[in-house]
């Protein structure tokens, strides 16, 4: 976004080129602060309270912290202005090359002007130019790419969704080959995490075919190596799907080529296949040697993101092994996944949001596990048994035969103590079917016999 550096806000990462920058986390809050109001004067009381709110500029020497960041930048041109005296605050300026500081008024089609005046003004992205090809496909792309990754960052998967399919409809509408190549991988991983993966596999799959195009780093919806982005979604629909060793496969593969890329990489195959599968398959042992793995990568590069989630994934293990309930790192996907390790919900909100259907891929196993929450409160055995039929239901459609096991096995344990044991041994029979083979079909197995 300026010269060779690419700030990745939701991901609280920087990248010079490929490679993260190591950064105090303040700093780069501060960083993150003044892009998203670029060309703004902002107090220093203003960006005190947004990063290190309750203290003073000189608290926390602000000065510093601004210092640091033109030091890194300043190779190429000054970013940071003080503005009057130094107490009167900061201001970051991302003139395009050659352009003057002020954007000219937008003279073009409705829709572009729309798309662009609303990343200008509400987005608050860098400075963008457009002269005189309004119109052209790659005025869509960048744009709906820049909503996109703040939707899906921020865990809002139906408006990551309909972000991608914009991109979708008018680069195969103008014939942007790049285009289509870049929305079919938002799309898989919209997709994947609202539910929907039949339609995100395919997408994934045409990543692939494409694996070894050219594109800009700029066309980079996340930071990531599409064999390895790519991989991550097909591992864990795999699991889902009922096929553990496939997944693990899958999640192999995804972790070799994070390896070639760089430590961020790493941690997202760690964090999001690889540890995720571990714990699903009931491999704690697996599981906690991959999340000391993951916190090494984070401590050493500094992504303090990744290591909030490594340390909540051993608080997970700890909770699992007897101890007292984890807690997730602050977010919507850390407390969607965290509800599938370990059968508890960390949050009402993720209820309401998998009710809402503003995330799918883990809603079967999140109204299961309200259904079970129901129970052990001494709740009406009514309430459980309709959350354990919700969540069949739902895992039945998104054809999740690892959530299908999990739902059939409440629903059939309830069904059981409340003198219905033949309904349970029908519903477990069919969930075996579908299950197919692998790691999952054998623990059915097992909770058949249990049952």
């Amino acid at each position: 976004m300026f010269g060779r550096f690419r700030l990745f806000p939701a991901q609280r990462l920087l990248l010079d080129g490929k490679v993260p920058v190591r950064m105090n986390p303040n700093t780069l809050a501060l960083l993150t602060v003044l892009v998203e109001h670029a060309g703004e004067v902002l107090s220093e009381a203003a960006l005190v309270d947004r990063v290190w709110p309750g203290q003073t500029a000189a608290q926390v020497r602000l000065a510093d912290h601004v210092e640091v960041l033109n030091r890194l930048f300043r190779r190429s041109r000054p970013l940071f202005d003080a503005v009057g005296r130094p107490s009167d605050g900061y201001r970051l300026v991302l003139p395009a090359d050659g352009a003057p500081p002020a954007a000219a008024p937008l003279v073009g089609r409705d829709e572009v002007v729309g798309i662009v005046a609303e990343r200008l003004f509400t987005a608050r992205f860098a400075t963008l130019v457009l002269a005189g090809q309004i119109g052209e496909p790659e005025h869509f792309r960048g744009p709906l790419m820049g909503k996109w990754m703040g939707a899906f960052g921020r865990g809002e998967y139906p408006r990551a969704r309909d972000f991608a399919e914009r991109l979708m409809a008018s680069s195969v509408a103008s014939g942007d080959g790049l285009g289509t190549f870049v929305a079919d991988r938002m799309l898989a991983q919209a997709k994947h995490f609202l539910g929907d993966h039949a339609a995100a596999s395919h997408h994934a799959e045409q990543v692939l075919l494409q694996s070894g195009r050219r594109f800009p780093l700029r066309m980079t919806p996340t930071p990531i190596d599409v064999r390895c982005s790519m991989r991550i979604v097909l591992a864990r629909i795999g699991w889902l799907q009922g096929d553990g060793v496939r997944a693990q496969g899958l999640a192999d593969e995804a972790l070799a080529f994070a390896q070639e890329d760089h430590a961020y990489a790493v941690c997202q195959a760690l964090c999001l296949a690889v540890v995720p599968i571990a714990l699903w398959q009931g491999d704690d042992d697996g599981a906690r040697r991959h999340v000391a793995d993951l916190l090494a990568h984070a401590r050493r590069q500094q992504l303090p993101v990744w290591e909030r989630w490594g340390l909540g994934l051993q608080a997970v293990l700890a909770e699992r092994a007897g101890g007292p309930p984890a807690a997730p790192p602050p977010g919507h996907k850390p407390a969607d996944a965290f509800a599938t390790f370990t059968g508890r919900l960390p949050d009402a909100g993720v209820l309401q949001r998998a009710v809402a259907g503003e995330v799918g891929w883990c809603a079967p196993e999140v109204f299961r596990a309200e259904g079970e929450a129901v129970l052990s409160r001494g709740g009406e055995v009514a309430q459980a048994e309709g959350w354990f039929r919700r969540a069949l239901a739902l895992a039945t459609t998104q054809a999740a035969p690892a959530w299908t096991l999990r739902a059939t096995t409440s629903l059939g344990r309830l069904l059981r103590d409340t003198g219905r044991s033949a309904e349970a041994d029908g519903l477990l029979a069919a969930a075996l079917r579908r299950c197919g083979g692998g790691v999952d079909a054998d623990r059915a197995r097992s909770l058949q016999a249990g049952l």
